[in-house]
């Protein structure tokens, strides 16, 4: 009895064989990631390993610089055209002193130089401390060679030279090719180069000055019609202008052959008290002739023999003409006229136009430093390639 009602209580309850797991409702656990959030990983890490792989790169060239040579060298053989970018290089180069500026750039305080023969398509930046003298930027630089766009300092090396206001110069080839240069708009450098001219661009013209200047103290020639007979007894062609603002001196050009300029000289000194040490306001000296024009090139006029443009303010009164016994200025007093064959040297100045497929040396930096780059990379690489096998498991899951 007692047994048996003992194994009708046993089976009216469920035993653990009896239990439907399948029937107990709860959360479902996943062990599968959003493709969505692989998606973003692979997006972010390819961004990563494209910025990070210039230091790569750079830190694959190893620690032996490559000799660049000579900046002037460089540049005429068109080596700046070449693909330098993330080189380890040394170079040597004129700096552009008058320029240099300091800048802090990722807490490295640094001097940014221009290397005159690169015009503005070679810069430097190289380590700095106020006790470092401007000797020791004397045209060596070592370090990474960077294209100008790549980096965060372009912006501010624009803003900086054309605040400035520095001019780039270039020496121009003398005779016919120049008037037809400046005519046409592109005039040829004395390396043979071409360089476009633009209106607001200044032309320096330096032409042969076959006249003398003439400087008779004040103190000897007390009065300006003393100094005039005096030059006019020399009994050359000579040229007064027509006022005499000097405080110390009268002032006359001469066309004196240069083999007589000597004896003009002690015939104008003669029977003068003249001081030991030579003073401006006493006896007279014979100086060569030099002048140089600063033209603005939209002014410039080229007629097939000679150029021509408006005499300004300050321009020298150093070409002239023979008329008789007298010297007149070429052009007149209101325009300057300069033949062709007389033009000594030229000179171009532009306003400096920096190059962003330019370079800039990182001075002091070397391959070894960006080690840590490679490692970075290399873990960035690893995560980006996991999340990529992770979405192509996704999609074959999906199309199965």
């Amino acid at each position: 009895m007692n047994e048996t009602s003992e194994q009708q209580g046993q089976s009216q309850g469920p035993g653990e064989d009896d239990l439907d797991l399948s029937a107990i409702k709860g959360p479902r656990l996943s062990s599968r990631r959003s493709p969505i959030i692989s998606a973003v990983v692979v997006a972010i890490g390819a961004y990563l390993l494209i910025s990070m792989f210039p230091g790569v790169r750079y830190w694959a060239r190893g620690d032996t610089p490559r000799d660049l040579g000579e900046a002037s060298a460089l540049v005429s053989s068109g080596g700046l055209q070449e693909d330098l970018a993330e080189q380890y290089v040394v170079l040597e180069g004129t700096p552009d002193a008058r320029t240099a500026a300091k800048a802090v750039v990722e807490d490295r305080k640094l001097q940014v130089l221009r290397v005159v023969e690169g015009g503005g398509s070679l810069f430097a930046a190289v380590p700095y401390s106020p006790d470092m003298g401007s000797a020791q930027f004397a045209g060596r630089y070592e370090g990474r060679m960077r294209r100008l766009s790549s980096t965060r300092m372009l912006e501010w090396i624009e803003r900086y030279y054309a605040d400035l206001g520095v001019t780039e110069t270039h020496e121009l080839a003398v005779g016919e090719g120049l008037g037809r240069g400046l005519a046409d708009g592109q005039v040829k450098t004395s390396s043979g180069a071409l360089v476009p001219i633009a209106s607001e661009d200044r032309v320096n013209l330096s032409p042969e000055v076959p006249d003398v200047r003439l400087q008779l103290g004040r103190q000897s020639f007390k009065r300006r019609a003393e100094a005039r007979a005096a030059v006019e007894a020399l009994g050359f062609p000579f040229y007064e202008p027509k006022t005499q603002d000097n405080a110390k001196f009268y002032q006359f050009w001469a066309r004196i052959p240069e083999a007589q300029r000597g004896a003009a000289r002690d015939k104008l000194n003669a029977g003068l008290e003249l001081p030991e040490a030579p003073k401006a306001t006493h006896g007279a000296v014979v100086l060569p002739g030099s002048a140089t024009f600063t033209v603005q090139a939209s002014e410039l006029r080229f007629d097939g023999e000679k150029l021509t443009f408006p005499r300004a303010a300050g321009m020298p009164q150093a070409m002239f003409s023979v008329d008789g016994a007298s010297l007149v200025p070429t052009g007149g007093d209101t325009v300057v006229e300069l033949p062709l064959g007389e033009i000594r040297s030229a000179q171009l100045d532009k306003p400096l136009v920096v190059n962003p497929n330019g370079y800039i040396i990182q001075g002091g930096e070397k391959p070894s430093s960006h080690r840590i780059d490679m490692l970075l990379w290399l873990a960035a690489l690893l995560i980006v390639g996991l999340n990529i096998a992770s979405l192509v498991m996704y999609w074959r899951r999906r199309s199965a």
